[in-house]
């Protein structure tokens, strides 16, 4: 195994000069986060009305905010200043770590590093374990393309201190994030609606949606929406001024919302937007003042609507999507022997097909999930042919660092599937949105719904006009018409999914204005 920096990692008193020298740029009355925080000799430069915030991949101090920015890990903070003394050379994706850095950080970020001008030898730098070689203009550029600008610089020895300052700044709100071995677009689609809805009057600051307990820095409105939760939930730090609108509670996490702290605290932040009936009757029988809200992809999908005037300039596709549909697999294994004789028919749809069975997992249950994908749907891969295209909401780990191109891509396949012939998707934060876009939508349910599936999804298909059930056995002629019919009837009512739209946007706006207009810390 290759040795690493912190197999060989050690600290030189010298390096004090260094923190002390970063540290005549802090402003006296600052919340700070120390990142890579090390032996903490910043904690000692700093006046007592400072708020210190220390961050290492290990605990240093019981205080210490535990991550590890190359396992792609950040805390849940929102600070004045940002801190990175000898730090940067030991980050292997430095475009990630300047972004998190950038979003978390209100007014200013002082960083040190040993450039390329400095020490250019690579030879010497992996002998130092730096993992990375970068000039002066590098560095520069990495935080001004997200509107920091260089104020001061100083050299210490080989080391340039940088000192940035953000030219432009906007109160912040914090928007929920969720990464996943296996993660879910819809995560971030329901992410993007809330960013939509608020406008660009503020600036969202990406939370952990299962960590807010953890949240350190600055007070921060924060707008919860979205399913909640794959581990025991504890209330947000107090900090955090949530918006409770579009919660999910799931069947699974009813038994860690029922805690008392936590139903005290919805309590203390009531009325409760929720995304469907199950989650607030749940809460209103606990005693919680609730509402249903709808999910805040309704407006998302009206808002973009707005935007769907060049859709018509570029004009309609004759493209079927098919969007992580569900499927019902026989139970006789000898039933398999026609579906897989039948994919053979239809080789050429098995690499596109394939992303969609993701979240299988192990090879021989996508495998089995792909027979019966291209089996059930074959009624309409056959008169679509190429026009077939496949879609998954799946997405590795890797692919959900970079949240805007996350949000741009979103927009980007709404937009398509305004054009195309028409959406068939089991998805429901696909379907939602494409259809209040005025996308032809076809919603498939499988009729073995488990509660989880049954509780987040069967309050929204009544919007859904054209919405099939399938069953063991496949499909029937009835969905090839409602994919191949020129118009589908609007399904919920366009005046009621208005008014939930308008009520969604007008709740989050008014939260965000209170807060400003009700501190006095900003």
């Amino acid at each position: 195994m290759a040795k690493t920096w912190k197999s060989n990692e050690y600290f030189s008193d010298s390096w004090r000069f260094r923190v002390e020298r970063m540290a005549s740029y802090i402003d006296n009355e600052s919340v700070i986060a120390d990142l890579g925080c090390g032996k903490q000799w910043l904690r000692e430069c700093l006046s007592r009305r400072a708020e210190y915030i220390p961050v290492d991949y290990k605990p240093r101090t019981e205080d210490t905010l535990v991550c590890d920015f190359n396992r792609s890990e950040f805390p849940n903070i929102y600070v004045d200043v940002s801190f990175i003394s000898g730090v940067l050379e030991y980050v292997n994706d430095v475009e990630w770590f300047s972004r998190s850095v950038i979003n978390h950080t209100e007014k200013k970020i002082i960083l040190s590093y040993c450039d390329t001008g400095a020490a250019p030898s690579r030879r010497q730098r992996r002998k130092n374990m730096w993992v990375n070689d970068y000039s002066k203009e590098d560095i520069c550029e990495f935080f001004s393309r997200f509107g920091f600008v260089l104020c001061a610089t100083e050299a210490v020895g080989p080391n340039t201190i940088y000192v940035l300052t953000r030219e432009h700044v906007l109160n912040a709100y914090g928007v929920l994030v969720y990464q996943d071995q296996l993660g879910n677009l819809g995560d971030y689609t329901q992410t993007l609606a809330a960013i939509e809805l608020a406008g660009g009057d503020f600036r969202p600051v990406y939370l952990q949606r299962e960590s807010l307990h953890t949240y350190r820095g600055k007070s921060l409105p924060v707008i919860c929406n979205g399913w909640f939760s794959h581990k025991p939930i504890l209330p947000p730090d107090g900090k955090l001024s949530p918006l409770y609108i579009s919660l999910h509670i799931t069947p699974a996490a009813k038994k860690w919302f029922s805690a008392k702290a936590m139903i005290d605290h919805l309590k203390k932040h009531a009325p409760i937007g929720c995304r469907d009936m199950e989650t607030r009757d749940f809460l209103l029988l606990n005693g919680v003042d609730a509402y249903f809200s709808g999910c805040l992809t309704y407006a998302l999908g009206i808002k973009l609507r707005e935007k769907c005037d060049a859709i018509q300039i570029m004009g309609k596709s004759s493209h079927v999507y098919l969007i992580d549909p569900p499927v019902v697999p026989e139970k006789q294994p000898l039933k398999m022997i026609m579906p897989s004789l039948l994919l053979l028919r239809y080789l050429r749809v098995v690499p596109d097909a394939w992303r969609l069975t993701a979240g299988q997992g192990k090879t021989w249950r996508r495998l089995f999930f792909l027979i019966y994908l291209v089996y059930q749907y074959r009624q309409i891969i056959r008169p679509h042919g190429v026009n077939v295209v496949f879609q998954t909401q799946y997405l590795a780990k890797k692919d959900q660092l970079d949240y805007e191109a996350l949000f741009e891509l979103i927009k980007m396949r709404l937009m398509e599937y305004c054009r195309g012939l028409c959406v068939v998707t089991g998805r429901i934060h696909v379907a939602i949105p494409a259809h209040c876009m005025g996308a032809k939508l076809v919603f498939v349910l499988a009729d073995n719904l488990g509660d989880t599936d049954r509780s987040r999804v069967m309050d929204h298909v009544d919007m859904f006009a054209a919405k099939f059930v399938i069953r063991q056995g496949g499909l029937q002629k009835e969905l090839v018409d409602m994919v191949s019919r020129e118009e589908t009837p609007s399904g919920m009512g366009e005046d009621s999914l208005l008014r939930l739209a308008e009520s969604q946007e007008l709740a989050i706006k008014h939260a965000l204005r209170t807060f400003y207009e009700n501190t006095n810390l900003y």
